[in-house]
């Protein structure tokens, strides 16, 4: 009996696949339709102006459509840079109710306002890129639906195994079994980007869905009203692969998290509507049933193990064993029967085997949300090759550039008017960013990451970034002190103890002729939380700075600039640790051939053994975990073809 369900499942993924060998085709729209395209951005200032572009190049008459982007909640150029390619910007600062879901509410609430509303309303994620007929397609859809959703695909990077890989995933997942559904007469289902709505069913059935699986959640939400959104498969939408494995990872926790969640929550809705006779739910709920992929095949996997092992030992378990070997026949059949419908290229085809490394990458993070998820959370997705000279590492980004070429962006950056914030990251930042969202968000939203400690440069490298040297936070300071002294820009210090911000304010001016230090504040020490922000930002305002350090400590000290960027009104913050300390002489630097050599810190140690004993021993075990999973994805993931 144990067999039943995922034989069940597999027939239902093989059944798809077959009937995704022949998909429908539908004309092209000239409705008419006036079609504004909503595009959900938080901080997304690299990848925005492609998508505005992509969209504005549709086909699609331009009287008949609008292209506004959501600034939410951004501390970046998402605005300026989304209104310089040609979208209509709105801003929306709410931090209590972050999330694209929420995000798209707000717009949908505001667009069904106005005095002359849109007929319908696309959504369209800011990383993607939309191909020309994308909107043509989508409203030749409303004819079948209210609700429609493209083909939503990946933009495969050919030189990397995982970025195939994922490719595939989207393929099976989108392509076919939403071209299967679509072949067998069946709803599709939602999946976030590439959507359609008519004017009429937002009215209808507003938009109520904030979870991380939003689409999932609508989905079902129109599913119970009656509502059966249809596919459109020559409507096309790309976006990029999930930069690294930590990025993957987290994607994958919250997609497949979701889901189980989406699982726990509908699918007693569901069945409940079914007893009652509604059978038009019946396929809903067999979807929503089939669990992930990857816990799919482990399952058969494990199942046609245990049956085998049974018969060799003797049991009368043969017809179990028949039964878990037909599942793995089927599920083998939907890949090959799939990706054939899929056209999957040949290069695909050999990716499959490196096919157990991303597994198991996605059973880390089943092992994460089984152990505590949060359907709730929202957090954004780094994303592959968001600039040049950068790897995501320990899902943070990592800028390989020489001190002076920092100095170089930073000196630009002066009297901008627009806040840079730069980390120095050390190998406490990557740990912390393992265990805290909120730190490895902000890390992924600053201007600049600068490698400040070995290991950071170490793993960089590992990563197949060229960082060409560490920049240390402790040198960077005094060099971008007088950079701002030569741009006529002064400076305040906040943070330290016991008169530390004071007296390495002091040094700064005996060492730097012109120098304004504009103020200097050394709050208490208190919880992020309860620290007099208000008196804190108007000694700032009041001292007309322009270049920001705060000594508060990591993560305190990156955290406050975060939270406050909007009301920061300085061009450059920077947070600096003990470099207070350091310039007033009551903390000493190793010698320059530890710090040359990546021994900086073992000097540190012995200065603060009880304090830094055990931060190190967790920084050590982060060390070995990042470089481990760095070296798997490089040698496992990466393309064994010669360049």
């Amino acid at each position: 009996m144990a067999a039943v369900p995922p034989l069940l499942c597999c027939a239902y993924l093989f059944t798809l696949a077959l009937s995704a060998l022949r998909p429908p085709r539908f004309a092209a729209s000239r409705s008419g339709h006036r079609l504004a395209v909503l595009i959900p951005a938080h901080n997304e200032e690299l990848l925005v102006a492609r998508c505005v572009r992509s969209l504005l190049a549709q086909t699609w008459p331009e009287r008949q459509r609008r292209v506004i982007v959501i600034a939410d909640n951004c501390s970046d150029s998402t605005a300026r840079v989304a209104g310089e390619a040609g979208a209509e910007v709105w801003q929306r600062t709410d931090p209590n109710a972050r999330g694209k879901g929420r995000a798209l509410r707000w717009a949908i609430d505001r667009l069904l306002a106005e005095p002359s509303p849109p007929d319908a309303v696309a959504v369209v994620d800011a990383d993607s890129l939309a191909d020309p007929g994308l909107l043509e397609h989508l409203d030749a859809g409303l004819e079948r639906s209210p609700a429609v959703q493209a083909e939503y695909l990946v933009l495969a990077d050919p030189g990397s195994r995982r970025s195939r890989l994922v490719a595939l995933g989207f393929l099976l997942f989108h392509r076919v079994r939403l071209g299967g559904r679509a072949g067998l007469g069946l709803p599709a289902a939602l999946v976030g980007n590439g959507m359609l709505f008519a004017r009429a069913l937002l009215e209808e059935q507003p938009w109520d869905a904030f979870s991380g699986v939003e689409d999932l959640e609508y989905t079902l939400h129109l599913r119970l009203a009656g509502i059966r959104p249809a596919y459109a498969p020559q409507a096309l939408v790309f976006g990029p692969v999930a930069a690294g494995r930590g990025a993957t990872v987290r994607q994958r926790e919250r997609w497949e998290g979701g889901r189980l969640h989406a699982m726990h929550v509908w699918f007693p809705r569901l069945g409940r509507q079914i007893l009652r006779g509604r059978l038009d739910l019946l396929d809903a709920a067999v979807d929503l049933a089939v669990p992930p992929l990857a816990i799919l095949a482990g399952g058969v996997a494990l199942g046609a193990a245990a049956g085998t092992v049974l018969v060799i030992t003797g049991a009368p378990a043969g017809w179990a064993v028949g039964g878990w070997i037909l599942a793995a026949a089927l599920l083998l059949g939907f890949i090959v029967v799939g990706l054939v419908a899929a056209g999957a290229a040949a290069a695909d085809w050999l990716a499959l085997l490196a096919a157990p490394a991303l597994i198991a990458l996605k059973l880390v993070a089943y092992r994460r949300f089984l152990s505590g998820f949060d359907p709730g959370r929202w957090e954004r997705t780094a994303r592959t090759a968001e600039r040049p000279g950068q790897a995501v590492v320990g899902g943070v980004r990592i800028d390989a550039m020489t001190m002076e070429a920092v100095r170089t962006r930073l000196r630009l950056a002066f009297g901008s008017g627009r806040l840079h914030q730069v980390a120095t990251v050390n190998m406490d930042f990557l740990a912390r960013a393992q265990v805290n969202p909120e730190v490895r968000a902000v890390l992924n939203q600053t201007a600049l990451n600068i490698p400040d400690g070995a290991p950071v440069v170490w793993l960089g490298r590992l990563r197949g970034l060229q960082v060409p040297e560490r920049v240390a936070g402790a040198d960077l300071v005094p060099l971008l002190v007088g950079d701002a002294a030569r741009a006529g820009s002064s400076v305040f210090l906040l943070g330290g103890e016991g008169g530390a911000a004071a007296a390495a304010g002091r040094v700064l001016q005996a060492r730097i002729p012109g120098l304004q230090v504009a103020g200097v504040l050394e709050p208490p020490r208190s919880p992020l939380e309860a620290m007099d922000n208000d008196a804190i930002l108007a000694a700032i305002r009041a001292s007309g700075a322009d270049l920001l350090l705060v000594a508060l400590g990591h993560p305190k000290q990156d955290l406050w600039i975060a939270r406050h960027a909007g009301q920061l009104p300085v061009s450059v913050a920077v947070g600096v640790g003990c470099a207070f300390d350091l310039l007033a002489a009551r903390v000493r630097r190793a010698p320059t051939w530890m710090q040359g050599n990546g021994l900086e810190w073992l000097f540190r140690l012995f200065q603060e053994p009880g304090r830094l004993a055990s931060r190190y021993a967790t920084d050590l075990r982060w060390l070995i975990t990042i470089a481990a999973g760095g070296l798997y994805e490089r040698v496992l993931l990466q393309p064994s073809e010669p360049a």
